[in-house]
């Protein structure tokens, strides 16, 4: 993982990159645009790790962005576990999605960002790894490699840069597919007391046709959004079992544990929604808008 070299004040911004599949880079000759490169889902075939890409990409471009314009002001920690460990794999989807960033050129051997050629006066000049470099200043993405839902992706990035920075970011930006904004915005966020205007959501969706944006739709209600009005916390059963599958267990608690020095968040990490899974965890943690 790159560490962040110290900066005046800490970044306030954190931007979260949501992983949906492990792209393995041991492969001979790895390509990030090849399918077969990637351990996709059946329903994410033949071409949805395209659209990862397109993820990743937009979330290296907003972190460049946004230090650009207030160097340090922002950090990225990419999101996603080792949920194909039931497969022999021990890859996680964030270390993954860095090495499609390592591959494609958007990172470089550092970890810093490499920008896009551009053609100017003098020819083709390639751009490195603004990130503040003018003032000294770079905030590296980080990896966060236990979440196995939307859920997690959330809440363990909020630990990881708590973990590297002291305190909780005052902002957040998540990157996903636009489907999946409204269970950020209206479960998960008030699931963890986390101010509703210091949340947004940057969604990009596959390329689809407008009977595969409404099954995408009614997907996403029925096997989403429903699933998390009635258990906030991923604690039942069709959710939990579904972090089970993705190799979620009482190890990768532990190591989600070892990140948290507050015994309040240490609560929230146990808590199920109460009797009817629903009850909104009642501690007042360090970001909530009471504390």
């Amino acid at each position: 993982m790159a560490q962040n070299s110290p900066a005046t004040q800490p970044p306030t911004h954190l931007i979260i990159l949501c992983c949906h599949a492990i792209f393995n880079p041991s492969l001979p000759h790895a390509d990030p645009y090849n399918a077969d490169h990637w351990h996709l889902a059946p329903f994410q075939k033949p071409a949805e790790h395209l659209t990862f890409c397109q993820h990743l990409l937009v979330s290296l471009f907003h972190l460049d962005l946004l230090n650009r314009a207030s160097p340090g002001s922002t950090a990225l920690v990419i999101s996603g576990g080792r949920t194909r460990r039931s497969e022999g794999l021990r890859g996680s989807e964030a270390r993954g999605y860095w090495a499609v960033a390592e591959r494609l050129g958007w990172l470089d051997g550092r970890g810093e960002l490499v920008a896009s050629t551009e053609s100017g006066d003098g020819g083709d000049v390639k751009v490195v790894g603004g990130l503040g470099e003018k003032r000294g200043v770079k905030v590296m993405p980080m990896l966060e490699e236990l979440a196995t839902d939307s859920y997690q992706n959330l809440l363990f990035s909020i630990l990881i840069f708590m973990r590297q920075f002291g305190n909780p970011p005052e902002a957040i930006t998540v990157i996903t597919h636009a489907f999946k904004e409204q269970r950020f915005l209206k479960y998960h966020g008030p699931a963890i007391q986390w101010p509703q205007g210091r949340l947004n959501v940057i969604g990009v969706n596959p390329p689809q046709t407008a009977s595969q944006h409404d099954f995408n739709q009614r997907g996403e209600l029925e096997n989403g959004l429903s699933r998390w009005e009635q258990d906030l916390y991923g604690s039942g059963d069709v959710l939990a079992s579904k972090r089970a599958q993705r190799g979620w267990d009482a190890e990768a608690l532990k190591e989600v544990e070892s990140l948290v020095d507050d015994p309040r968040v240490g609560g929230l990490l146990h808590w199920d929604g109460g009797r009817d899974g629903k009850e909104i965890y009642s501690e007042v943690l360090p970001w909530s808008e009471d504390r």
